[in-house]
């Protein structure tokens, strides 16, 4: 049975070759019911200001405490740059879509309101970077992270789907997540129908190493993954991270 996550051969050749090319073939794809996952600069809110990891956020816009596909698990840091909220909307409508009953991408830090560092972390702080949790097998109940999960109790269909779906708006800028991943994220696209070619931008070489691969391994992402978008078009102000 083919996975839902199965796109036209002739979209990850283009994916290939560039990520930036994919934007208009996406919108172009959504249905009326989908979000979009562009704003246009007349109608944006928030501004991304300086970097992710040294940076604020003027007017931060507030993701919703849930929506088709959402939930919002964070009580303090869930305001970010007006692509990054219509991204989280756009995922959880096409997460929903396309896996119906299943449990709601659960989101956790984006930025606080101003932006600026919070605690320990030194990202997450000019409304571009974003948490969520990782989707499990056997589509549990959860309210907030599942810290405790492993490697193995993760649903690897479904979340390669999240990643392709939020890859192929060509916004991604870096996915990071453990190690331990890499191998069943990877062996997921191929079931999906990514060709080595098309997975080497993403994912690097065979030992998962490539100095501009978008998913990565980083400490500390054994339960959620942080997702890094690039900065919106027309924002001078804002500044890429790695």
């Amino acid at each position: 049975m083919k996975s839902p996550s199965q796109h036209g051969w002739a979209l990850r050749v283009v994916f290939a070759w560039s990520l930036s090319l994919c934007v208009a073939a996406s919108a172009a794809s959504a249905s009326a019911a989908i979000p979009s996952f562009l704003v246009p600069p007349s109608k944006r809110q928030a501004q991304a200001v300086g970097s992710p990891n040294k940076g604020s956020l003027k007017n931060g816009l507030a993701l919703p405490k849930e929506g088709p596909g959402f939930r919002r698990i964070h009580a303090k840091r869930f305001y970010g740059a007006d692509e990054t909220i219509a991204l989280m909307r756009y995922l959880g409508a096409k997460l929903n879509q396309a896996y119906p009953g299943s449990e709601p991408l659960l989101v956790g830090a984006i930025s606080k309101k101003h932006g600026g560092r919070a605690g320990t972390h030194v990202s997450h702080q000019n409304g571009i970077d974003v948490d969520w949790a990782y989707l499990e097998k056997g589509n549990p109940k959860r309210r907030y992270y599942n810290s405790k999960v492993r490697s193995d109790q993760l649903d690897y269909e479904k979340n390669w789907y999240i990643f392709e779906v939020a890859l192929l708006t060509g916004r991604i800028k870096s996915i990071f997540v453990d190690k331990t991943m890499l191998g069943p994220l990877y062996n997921a696209a191929k079931e999906a129908g990514w060709s080595e070619v098309a997975l080497k931008p993403i994912f690097g070489d065979t030992n998962f190493q490539g100095a501009r691969r978008i998913i990565r391994h980083w400490p500390g992402h054994t339960y959620h993954a942080h997702v890094r978008l690039k900065c919106s078009k027309g924002e001078s102000s804002c500044r890429n991270g790695h």
